[in-house]
């Protein structure tokens, strides 16, 4: 964040950790350790984030993934021309820093990571989040998308995000990009360096050994 070309009004760490973080550039933070690891800590995030946000638009970044210093701005100036719903690149690229590999996905809307909305959208979104929360579910974008519809999304077409799986901390929805045949091995770490330069490096030490059958 603090690379962001565009710095933000206010920055809400929600904070749903068995051991909360210790912030130190005066971001407002948000701590619920109430909830389980899972879906239902997700969600909690998410409305408690919400619950504390003032602004006309409203960025999410996860804090395991890598964006771009211009992820905000091309955001915010997606949606300073009239559009309500905004997210980044159209096809979505996912790396797993534990097995060096990674993946491209299309995207038929925006991971949460991804994604920004206008206020007038937050009544929305918390809708849909209580709503994923009480049957366990982490498809909160996808139902997002659903509920807006479609022709109401935009995209920067800028590869400005990388989702970053395999790292330490509480189960999450990284359970669900367990590498298989559809990802691609990357022993050297060079499609990262690709992607995100030298801070590929920052990732090279959650490397496990691999085991072939």
């Amino acid at each position: 964040m603090r690379r962001q070309t565009r710095q933000p009004d206010e920055w809400i760490v929600a904070d749903g950790g068995t051991m909360p973080v210790r912030c130190t550039m005066g971001q407002d933070h948000v701590i619920d350790t109430g909830m389980p690891p899972g879906a239902q800590n997700f969600a909690a995030n998410l409305l408690n984030g919400l619950a504390s946000a003032t602004g006309d638009l409203l960025v999410f970044v996860e804090d395991d993934d890598f964006y771009a210093p211009t992820h905000v701005a091309s955001l915010a100036e997606l949606a300073e021309r009239g559009h309500p719903i905004v997210g980044s690149e159209p096809v979505q690229r996912y790396y797993n820093a534990a097995h060096r590999c990674f993946r491209l996905m299309d995207n038929r809307g925006a991971s949460m990571c991804q994604t920004a909305i206008g206020a007038e959208l937050k009544p929305v979104l918390e809708r849909v989040i209580r709503a994923c929360s009480a049957r366990n579910s982490f498809g909160i974008d996808a139902d997002l998308w659903t509920a807006v519809g479609r022709r109401l999304w935009a995209f920067t077409g800028r590869m400005s995000v990388v989702g970053m799986k395999g790292l330490p901390g509480r189960v999450g929805l990284g359970v669900g990009h367990r590498p298989d045949a559809r990802w691609e091995r990357d022993p050297k770490l060079a499609r990262l360096r690709a992607w995100i330069g030298p801070d590929a490096e920052c990732y090279a030490p959650f490397e496990v050994p691999r085991v072939d059958a």
